[in-house]
């Protein structure tokens, strides 16, 4: 009896120790062996770059957009900075939107308009620095919805499949910084060939595109009408997530749950008062310089 029992103790064990090969092994799989997680990821980063390379490709276009309005370096400054100041005012409004009302609403209507400010800065240059820097703003409030809500997707898809998020995150930041490298020699390359105006048009038109792959995505945050049904959720989410990463999202999906449902029905004060020791962590601090730095440098 004793060695049989041990017999089937070492089966368990080695049945134990076959599981932590197998969870070892997928630890250190590669995410695009998973069709869901590989058709979102793909979808995602891909209309990221339509994003991306539409708003960078404009870049050079800009200097000589000042130049044929009769501006100097401070138009070129404010053209610039058009955007920016449009981002820094949104940002935050637009994550309590994503966090209630979800990401793909900002997604989409973020690069719609993104495509039309771009469209606009085009057809208004002649028009006088007030329509065109109205133009630039508009392609500012669009990317900060659109950069909200993608950036929020991404982090619901990688708290999916927590072994993956490090290789995930690494493609994006390498693609991206690909569009960036690409875009403004095609803006300019464009600009040389088929004008300045033409340049803007074809930023819009591809930005346009990212807005129809952002359409293809599932909205990944947790409907507050499905808090109560937690099985439903399960079902829902696994044919739009990795179905191995399932149980991973369930586990994780009750904190989104609890402050989407908190979120819903708080005002502005209180998102601020949340915000508020964030803003005041020395990690956070010292990101935020860095990337200041780092952007105007």
């Amino acid at each position: 009896g004793g060695p049989s029992g041990a017999a089937s103790n070492g089966g368990a064990d080695g049945g134990a120790a076959s599981n932590g090969g197998e969870d070892g092994g997928g630890s250190h799989g590669h995410f695009w062996q998973d069709a869901g997680l590989r058709r979102n990821v793909s979808i995602l980063i891909g209309s990221q770059i339509m994003l991306n390379v539409g708003v960078s490709q404009v870049v050079p276009c800009l200097p000589v957009l000042a130049t044929d309005m009769g501006l100097g370096a401070t138009g070129i400054g404010m053209l610039m900075a058009a955007p920016a100041i449009a981002r820094l005012a949104l940002n935050l409004p637009y994550g309590r939107v994503a966090d209630t009302v979800g990401r793909k609403p900002l997604m989409r209507w973020g690069t719609l308009v993104t495509a039309l400010g771009s469209v606009g800065t085009g057809l208004l240059m002649t028009s006088g620095l007030g329509p065109v820097l109205a133009s630039r703003l508009l392609v500012g409030a669009g990317t900060a919805a659109s950069m909200t809500g993608s950036s929020a997707m991404m982090a619901d898809i990688t708290d999916a499949a927590p072994k993956h998020r490090a290789q995930i995150m690494a493609i994006q930041s390498f693609v991206l910084s690909g569009a960036w490298v690409v875009g403004p020699v095609l803006g300019g390359v464009l600009a040389e060939t088929h004008g300045v105006r033409n340049s803007f048009y074809a930023a819009g038109l591809g930005v346009g595109l990212c807005s129809l792959g952002y359409s293809q995505l599932p909205e990944t945050l947790r409907a507050a009408g499905q808090a109560a049904r937690p099985s439903s959720r399960t079902d829902d989410i696994s044919s739009e997530m990795p179905a191995a990463a399932g149980s991973e999202l369930g586990a994780g999906g009750g904190g989104s749950e609890r402050g989407s449902e908190s979120g819903g029905g708080s005002g502005t004060r209180q998102y601020f008062e949340e915000l508020r020791p964030l803003l005041a962590s020395r990690n956070v601090q010292a990101f935020s310089a860095l990337a200041l730095a780092s952007s105007t440098g």
